[in-house]
């Protein structure tokens, strides 16, 4: 009788403990985590993750990301795919028998392909998945095009870029578009790639693909929209220092990114120096000197930046003479400080006989500023 008083004692004991810890836990009505730490555990659960899986069917073959997460972007991108590869199997389907009967098993025309290709980038304000998809179906060349489904991290509905760009500024924000593109020219080549006529005919309704990460805005164009097959399709970015006064929500510009304009005021000498794109690690931009009566030059700048050292070929026209000559800049803060030192000329180009022993006067400071569109 002792022994079943004492262990109905204990079981007493335990279940007063289990009611005291649900009234601490539950009858207050507080949370475990703060919300900060509740709201990062959701956008954590929320994240997109994506995966390669190949196709290998009796008509056609290739290769389709598969996505995970449950942002609208994701599950658009997901059902997207899923009905290219749906619609291309019909095809194969349709029109490979027929070509192995005409031309052989082994022949070109009938070896059917598709590849689409997923990748998540995320803006402080949006997210976007990217689908690159190429398609072969006999011939020279297949088909690249892109395919982007852009949400808002806020609402998580997706957006339209006409959401992103103030209307008053949809006109200025195509024609802005137009002539970044026409000014293009392609690392390796020395004129432009796009065709003129076709970037002319675009409209904001023609920017339908787009998506925003930490840099910039960047617009996608299939295979043959605005130039030769030979470019492919085309990812064109405008970094947002560019995008200031067109952009209906605000952006901040990563304290990390030397793109920009910088400029040194010397008296009434004006020095220019702006970085606009990068390239396989090639950075592009301008450079200018303008002198106050005395002999000015401005060309433009490429180059490489590492640890903190801009080094690349200013080419520029003075007096109606075209001229190479090396530069050499150190980031300071947010300025760039432009170095001198000894040099020569090799193959009509004036190169520092050492850059790494270039001296750096903080008087010839280029501050970074907002740039004049």
């Amino acid at each position: 009788m002792t022994k079943i008083t004492k262990r109905n004692l204990v079981i007493l004991v335990v279940l007063v403990i289990a009611a005291v810890v649900v009234t601490v836990f539950t009858g207050n009505k507080k949370p475990l985590l703060p919300p900060e730490a509740m709201n990062a555990g959701a956008k954590a659960a929320s994240q997109v993750s994506i995966i390669k899986q190949d196709i290998k069917e009796s008509n056609f073959s290739g290769s389709v990301s598969v996505i995970s997460g449950s942002s609208a972007a994701a599950a658009e991108a997901e059902k997207f795919m899923e009905k290219e590869v749906a619609d291309f199997r019909d095809r194969a389907n349709k029109e490979v028998p027929a070509m192995r009967a005409e031309f052989g098993a082994d022949a070109p025309p009938a070896k059917y392909s598709i590849n689409l290709d997923a990748k998540y980038v995320t803006s402080p304000a949006t997210e976007s998945v990217i689908v690159s998809e190429y398609v072969y179906t006999g011939g020279a060349n297949g088909m690249s095009t892109y395919k982007v489904f852009t949400g808002s991290l806020s609402t998580g509905k997706i957006l339209s870029l006409g959401e992103m760009v103030k209307p008053s500024e949809q006109s200025a924000f195509s024609m802005l578009v137009k002539q970044k593109l026409l000014a293009w020219v392609p690392e390796g080549l020395d004129q432009q790639l796009v065709f003129p006529e076709e970037v002319n005919k675009l409209s904001f309704a023609d920017f339908s693909d787009w998506s925003m990460d930490n840099e910039g805005l960047t617009i996608y164009f299939d295979k043959y929209a605005i130039g030769p097959g030979v470019m492919g399709a085309l990812a064109f970015t405008l970094p947002y220092f560019e995008l200031q006064n067109y952009l209906s929500v605000p952006v901040s510009i990563s304290s990390d990114s030397i793109f920009g304009c910088y400029v040194n005021r010397i008296g009434k000498d004006v020095y220019s120096l702006r970085l606009d794109s990068e390239e396989n690690g090639q950075l592009a931009g301008s450079l200018s000197y303008q002198n106050y009566q005395k002999d000015s030059s401005s060309g433009t700048f490429a180059g490489e930046y590492d640890n903190g050292i801009l080094l690349g070929d200013y080419v520029f026209s003075s007096e109606g003479m075209q001229s190479i000559r090396q530069v050499v800049f150190k980031k300071e803060g947010s300025s760039f400080v432009e170095g001198f030192g000894p040099t020569e000329t090799k193959d009509g180009k004036e190169m520092l006989k050492d850059p790494k022993s270039a001296t750096f006067d903080s008087k010839s400071a280029f501050v970074k500023e907002a740039c004049g569109n």
